[in-house]
């Protein structure tokens, strides 16, 4: 946890602020306005960043996200060019820094998953989230939450329980789900 964040930062927000980061160190390494990228796409993930660096109680990495979004809004391509690489290094080490121990080395894959009972609550998220059932789909969302899954598949999970209750995207959410699950039952025989 940051030294300078004067309230302890729930556990849970922790893990959305390191997936957001790691999010916007792939967009912005995709390219900003220098490489002809989205400008809005651009201006939105700085933007995004500048408000939850503060939350982790990063002042100074805040106005850094800060002053490349206004840069963007500007069209000052020099800037961003000059500050884009610092920044992004910023947020890789604060990725590093803040990724709970335990997790910094683990491994992708658990061979002894149950996939069974994965595939099955999968199926039962996917038809709640298509009738907009976010209760049903929470139950079935708190009930993976009780197993210890691998490192991909609880942030997969993560990804489709962020989307539904930070977001409201059912339709984003399903989508998500379904790749889980074509993901570990590509020939469905789970």
């Amino acid at each position: 946890m940051p030294a300078n964040n004067k309230y302890p930062i729930n556990q849970r927000l922790m893990e959305i602020f390191i997936r957001s980061a790691k999010d916007a160190i792939d967009t912005l390494n995709a390219g900003g306005s220098q490489h002809g990228h989205d400008m809005d796409t651009f201006i939105t993930t700085t933007h995004g960043m500048r408000s939850a660096l503060l939350y982790v109680g990063e002042k100074e990495a805040s106005e850094a996200a800060y002053a490349l979004e206004k840069a963007a809004i500007d069209g000052n391509v020099e800037y961003i060019s000059s500050h884009l690489g610092p920044f992004i290094e910023t947020l890789e080490a604060l990725c590093e820094k803040l990724c709970p121990k335990g997790e910094k080395n683990a491994t992708a894959s658990k061979p002894d998953e149950d996939t069974n009972l994965l595939a099955h609550e999968l199926e039962k998220i996917i038809s709640a989230l298509e009738t907009y059932d976010d209760t049903a789909a929470y139950l079935a969302l708190d009930l993976l939450d009780k197993v210890h899954w691998s490192t991909d598949t609880a942030a997969a999970l993560s990804k489709i329980r962020d989307g539904l209750f930070l977001d409201s995207d059912f339709e984003g959410s399903a989508k998500k789900a379904k790749g889980l699950l074509a993901l570990i039952c590509p020939d469905k025989n789970c």
